[in-house]
């Protein structure tokens, strides 16, 4: 109930204050969007007005404070596969469908703080008035972490896999290494006595 509470929250003052969220839905012509991300450590599917907040949070259509390089002095932490799809009114009628393909890291940490960010390749789809979404790494705004918990992503990043333990190591050669030895030695009292016995028929 808290969680809904503060979800229902941010997802408003999103609505509210956001004025890419304006020119990307009702100006812009999308009708509908989602998101499903899908991780080492389980999923989560977004629609309505979450997809919505994902979307201003994210900082998926704004240009500016993008990084061409990855983030120096960031640890990202796991990566998570985002696909974005939006259905947007088409100028000359109609609509379309697209999906948009993204990087996710919700658990990174610069320092002590934690903000996620994304990662977005040049190439993405435009849908309709709404223009492709800008290219590169970018820290998102507050919030979208608890947008992604609600969607249903853990709050803690999944636990690192145990070590493997090294193997013991032995007391002294194997009993191979001695059956070896032996073998070695038995074929080369043959090829001696071999070599006696045609010295001595030479002389």
């Amino acid at each position: 109930m808290r969680r809904g509470i503060l979800l229902l929250f941010v997802v408003g003052s999103v609505l509210w204050v956001a004025g890419p969220a304006q020119a990307k839905g009702a100006e812009g012509g999308v009708t509908a969007e989602s998101v499903s991300i899908t991780g080492p450590a389980g999923s989560a599917s977004l629609t309505g007005t979450s997809a919505a907040a994902y979307g201003d949070l994210s900082n998926a259509f704004n240009p500016s404070s993008r990084m061409a390089s990855k983030p120096v002095n960031v640890a990202l932490g796991p990566r998570y596969d985002v696909v974005y799809s939006l259905t947007c009114d088409l100028p000359a009628g109609g609509s379309t469908t697209v999906a948009i393909h993204q990087s996710l890291y919700p658990y990174a940490r610069y320092r002590s703080l934690a903000q996620v960010w994304t990662f977005t390749a040049a190439g993405q789809p435009a849908c309709g008035w709404v223009e492709a979404p800008a290219a590169g790494w970018v820290a998102s705004r507050r919030g979208l972490f608890d947008v992604l918990t609600a969607g249903g992503l853990p709050e803690a990043p999944p636990a690192p896999a145990p070590a493997q333990p090294l193997a013991p190591l032995r007391d002294g050669p194997s009993a191979a290494w001695y059956a070896l030895v032996g073998i070695g030695g038995m074929l080369t009292l043959v090829l001696v006595a071999m070599l006696t016995r045609r010295r001595d028929r030479e002389i």
